[in-house]
């Protein structure tokens, strides 16, 4: 079996004090994958959550404007999140993909420096698609912002079978 890996972990120094921008918006970034995968779980990061607020992530393919999938059952809690997707979706490269959440305060990063990218991933730019004009409902950004807000993450697998299941298989 193989295990989630998080498409990114934040680190790096908060450019604007412990949470960064505040306000209401939508934040994400675009990225590319060097093989395919699984996406497994949509994240969000909520914080100072008024209660009113009904926060959501989506999951674009860019190239052909698609939304692939949306989480909008996150409670009202603050911190990191993950909600499962009712199946995976596969991620394949040669298309840019987008992950973006609704945020109220917003960790933000001079860069992505001390991030870890899981090995799949390859950042392409931050968004801030609406600025910061409200949440609404799940929408694919099309600004880019200069540097990272980010309250948006997934978590994945490798699309590719484990050396076992060739076996497995093999013997089929």
């Amino acid at each position: 079996a193989s295990a989630d890996i998080t498409a990114f972990i934040e680190g790096g120094t908060l450019t604007d004090g412990a949470m960064g921008t505040g306000g209401t918006g939508v934040v994400g970034f675009n990225f590319t994958v060097s093989s395919s995968i699984n996406v497994t779980q949509l994240g969000f990061f909520g914080d100072s959550l008024g209660g009113g607020d009904t926060p959501w992530a989506a999951l674009y393919d860019v190239t052909t404007t698609t939304q692939l999938a949306a989480i909008t059952t996150f409670a009202p809690t603050n911190g990191w999140q993950y909600v499962a997707l009712g199946s995976p979706v596969t991620l394949t490269p040669g298309d840019t993909y987008q992950i973006v959440a609704t945020a109220y305060w917003s960790p933000k990063y001079q860069d992505t420096s001390g991030f870890s990218f899981g090995s799949a991933i390859n950042p392409v730019s931050f968004s801030n698609p609406s600025g910061w004009g409200g949440w609404g409902t799940p929408v694919m950004g099309t600004g880019t912002a200069a540097s990272p807000n980010i309250t948006a993450n997934f978590l994945y697998t490798s699309a590719i079978p484990e050396p076992s299941a060739f076996a497995i298989l093999a013997g089929l």
